[in-house]
């Protein structure tokens, strides 16, 4: 697990092996662009708290259930992903959270993304934050990439986001964006779900694995199901419906 004297962070604190660089590589523009974001965030949820008198998350705010678990790690690991909690046939106990991905409160019908938080209990060494100990998290949601890489358009996106209404949400909010990240922002933001036990999730942004200098990789995580739901008569046929009755 990095921790926040890792070496291989630059005197920056990016890392530079990895192939991290500042927004438009400017360090001032990133640090300027996040704290915007930030105080984007904020007046949302003390708009929300002046509503409700309750101050939610602005994102993932709702939830569809929490487990417990047993995050095991195989035996058989390959060599190179032997580093920080991957220790082969470790086990961890850990919590589990399944949300919706809005800021708003909706049905767990209503199309969202989808999240799925793994904290796994009893984890050794230093932590980045302070604020908890001998836990990591993986946060993984129901899209593989997200959908921006561009600060100023997500702000811009957000403050329309976070007012809450449909319009606004699913109708204003993607006009910030452009071509191809409309496109999919509406692929990971309207997925239905019949069960989150169901999908697959993925962490969709990179993490630094390791803090070896010589074994250090960029990784994306993925939960798989191992369950599969049997598949109604109309899921079977909705191919061939949808092909006009064509079976050819």
């Amino acid at each position: 697990m990095p921790t926040a004297s890792s070496p291989l962070q630059d005197r920056d604190g990016i890392d530079t092996a990895l192939g991290e660089r500042y927004y438009k590589n400017s360090k001032e523009l990133e640090e300027k662009c996040t704290d915007e974001i930030i105080d984007v965030i904020r007046r949302a949820i003390d708009v929300g708290f002046q509503k409700h008198g309750m101050a939610r998350r602005d994102a993932h705010a709702y939830d569809n259930g929490c487990v417990r678990a047993i995050f095991r790690v195989v035996s058989d690991l390959d060599p190179s992903l032997q580093q920080g909690v991957f220790v082969p046939g470790r086990e961890y106990e850990a919590w589990i959270r399944f949300s919706n991905g809005n800021s708003e409160e909706r049905s767990r019908w209503w199309p969202d993304a989808r999240g799925m938080a793994i904290k796994l209990m009893s984890v050794a060494g230093a932590k980045l934050m302070d604020d908890e100990q001998h836990t990591q998290d993986f946060i993984l949601i129901s899209h593989p990439v997200f959908f921006i890489d561009d600060l100023e358009r997500y702000k811009a996106l957000l403050e329309t986001f976070l007012k809450g209404g449909i319009a606004d949400q699913y109708v204003w909010a993607p006009l910030k964006l452009r071509g191809r990240e409309i496109l999919l922002s509406y692929a990971a933001n309207l997925l239905w779900i019949s069960n989150p036990l169901f999908h697959r999730y993925w962490s969709m942004t990179p993490y630094r694995l390791g803090v070896d200098p010589a074994r250090k990789l960029a990784v994306k995580y993925t939960a798989i199901p191992r369950a599969v739901p049997k598949r109604s008569l109309i899921s079977r046929l909705w191919p061939y419906l949808r092909c006009g009755g064509d079976f050819h």
